[in-house]
């Protein structure tokens, strides 16, 4: 019997990155999972009954809530897992889950190279520390951690990217080649969304500087649109402050109050660059059409005019246009759906198989 183990970078919350460990968990129960670090209290009831292998990171101070301040531990700490006796070992990585060192085939799923050594490194530095001397010594400090993730990209047999944009950055980054697998998205759930009549606007996010919630706020608040944002994070009293009372805020919502969200709304509002984007999926499977920034995964999860609406700048002028637009277009419920249908698990699957076949691989259950 083929051995085979997962590996995942922290196991803290549920989100898409954890969505795409348990369709894998799911179809290959045996396998054990490893991880920097594990909060049994934050992760899907599936994976809290798997044999989960934690990292010494688990036992320092601050761990498991504060552990990213131990960034510059994690290459050593995934490098530190004994894997010789796997014979296939499958990761899904957005930091470091790649780098580790495997003897046999290692099939990683990358769900982006680092944003904050990368793309997106300004976005990371605080507001008051953003000067020209603060950049550059930030910038000098994670050197070492580029070095490391350039080299460690190399250790996978082949990966496999959640989007056609991440596949470019691969390219780009590590200068290697990638096959592209979308990640699974629940949605024969959101489908069972009931007809409602559709009134305001939904933003579905967390509340960080690079998701732009800040243009969707600013632009209801000018127009006086209504708005509710679900999601919490630390832009939460600057979003507060530029809402001047205009928009609504809801933190996290059960996914049954999400779904119901999504089917009152007259569009979801997506303002920022993502890797790809399992919200706008989630919207079009309950009916509801996406209005987003022209850039990144929401290039390959809304088509413009049929399933929603792509705006070119993320900027409120150019959001409040695209929202005139929206409303001149009437969107067919069913073509959403059937949209979102091409990016369910059961496709994700079936692409992943086909994956792993080619590797000799096959899962041990089928999904």
């Amino acid at each position: 019997m083929t051995r085979v183990a997962l590996i995942h970078d922290w196991l803290v919350a549920h989100r898409g990155g954890e969505q795409v460990l348990l369709e894998l968990a799911r179809a290959f129960p045996s396998a054990p999972i490893y991880t920097l670090v594990y909060d049994p209290t934050h992760v899907h009831a599936e994976l809290t009954s798997r044999d989960i292998r934690v990292s010494l990171i688990q036992s320092l101070p601050g761990a498991p809530k504060h552990f990213r301040r131990y960034l510059p531990l994690f290459p050593k700490a995934i490098e530190a897992f004994d894997l010789s006796k796997f014979d296939v070992v499958l990761s899904t990585s957005h930091c470091v889950a790649k780098g580790a060192v495997t003897q046999g085939t290692h099939i990683a799923y990358i769900h982006t190279p680092m944003r904050y050594l990368w793309d997106q490194l300004p976005t990371y530095i605080p507001p008051w520390a953003d000067n020209p001397l603060t950049v550059k010594a930030v910038t000098l400090a994670v050197t070492p951690l580029r070095r490391w993730d350039v080299m460690s990209a190399t250790r996978p047999t082949e990966l496999v990217a959640n989007s056609n944009y991440v596949a470019e950055r691969i390219a780009r980054v590590w200068q290697r080649p990638s096959r592209v697998v979308h990640p699974p998205v629940t949605t024969d759930f959101f489908r069972q969304a009931p007809d409602r009549k559709r009134e305001g606007y939904l933003v579905v996010s967390a509340l960080v500087p690079y998701k732009r919630v800040d243009v969707a706020v600013a632009a209801a608040a000018k127009e006086g649109l209504p708005l509710t944002v679900i999601g919490t994070g630390p832009e939460l009293a600057r979003l507060e402050r530029i809402a001047r009372g205009k928009v609504r805020f809801l933190p996290n919502a059960s996914a049954k109050a999400l779904r119901e969200a999504y089917a009152s709304a007259k569009a979801l509002l997506f303002c920022g660059v993502e890797d790809f984007g399992i919200v706008p999926v989630e919207a079009q499977a309950s009916g509801c059409p996406v209005i987003a920034l022209a850039k990144g995964g929401a290039l390959e999860t809304v088509v413009d005019g049929v399933t929603g609406v792509l705006f070119d700048s993320p900027e409120p002028r150019s959001l409040l246009a695209a929202i005139e637009r929206r409303e001149a277009i009437g969107f067919d419920r069913q073509t959403l759906e059937n949209h979102a249908e091409t990016f369910s698990a059961r496709r994700f699957h079936l692409e992943l198989q086909a994956v792993l076949r080619t590797h000799n691989v096959t899962y041990e259950r089928p999904v």
